[in-house]
This record gives structure tokens, sequence and C-alpha cells, in this order.
């Protein structure tokens, strides 16, 4: 009968042992994935803060700090890097981005006029900050994962 304890004090303890280290592992990676999604949003999040940023004093600082988040946001998430608004609304009307092309309508009639209409300028800060808000920036993780999965889907077929 001592043998047959033995091994039945042996197992239990061994099963505690794996109870032990899949509870520490799992709560490792609840951890790990919340580093992930932070580390993913970061950039959404930086955007976002650098929008509340802009100056609002004057109309004139107004349209500077638009026109350099937009452009930054632009060429960061869509890898453009066209200088000019006329250029962006061709490349946003091509690939069917509305709200980024109606932006880009605004910010020419508010750069190219002589006047500063305060209602355009307003409408061009909603529209930025909905184009911000709606469009989540891909980080290279997650390209990498698109590969990765994309890789998968192609060799399968």
């Amino acid at each position: 009968m001592s043998v047959i304890e033995n091994i039945g004090y042996a197992s239990l303890a061994i099963l505690v042992i794996v109870a032990i280290f899949v509870i520490i592992v799992s709560l490792i990676e609840k951890k790990l994935l919340k580093v992930i999604f932070k580390g993913r949003n970061k950039r959404d999040i930086f955007y976002q803060m650098q929008f509340k940023a802009i100056d609002k004093t004057t109309p004139e600082k107004t349209i500077q700090g638009m026109d350099s988040v937009a452009r930054n946001f632009f060429a960061e998430v869509f890898n453009i890097n066209k200088k000019d608004y006329t250029d962006l609304k061709q490349f946003f009307k091509k690939n069917k981005n509305k709200k980024a092309e109606e932006f880009c309508s605004s910010m020419i009639k508010i750069l190219y006029s002589q006047e500063k209409n305060s209602a355009e300028i307003e409408k061009s800060l909603a529209l930025l900050n909905k184009i911000i808000l709606d469009t989540h920036i891909v980080s290279k993780m997650e390209k990498e994962e698109l590969k990765k999965i994309n890789t998968k889907t192609n060799e399968s077929e």
C-alpha cells in the first residue's frame, strides 16, 4: 500500500505544480496582450492628442496647426507625402475616401481665400477630428500579422 500511496501523493503534487504553472502562464499572457494592445493604439492616441493641442486662439494659428497635424497624419496613415491639398484631394477621390476628400476641399478654400471663414475652419476641424478618430493606424506588428495571414491564405489556395 505504501507504494501506491506514494504514487498518489506524487501525482497529486505534479498536478498541483502543473495547475500553478498554467495559472502563471495565463496571467503573463494577459499582461502581454494588454501591452501589445496599448502599443497598437499609441499612434492613434498620439494624433488625437495632437488634434486637441491645436492652438485655436486665432484663425491663422488654427489653420497652421490643423495643416501640420493633417499632413503628418496623412503621411503616416496613407503613406503619401503630397505637398498640395489638390493632389491629396485627387488621391482621396481615387481611393473613395469621402471625408478626407471633403477635408482637402475645405482646406483648399481656407488656404487660398483672402478671408478666413470661421465656419469653414470649424467644418475642417470637425472633419479632421472625425478622420483621426475613425482611422486606425496599422502598427508594424499588425502589418507583420497581416502578412502572415495573407501568406497562409495564399498557401492554402
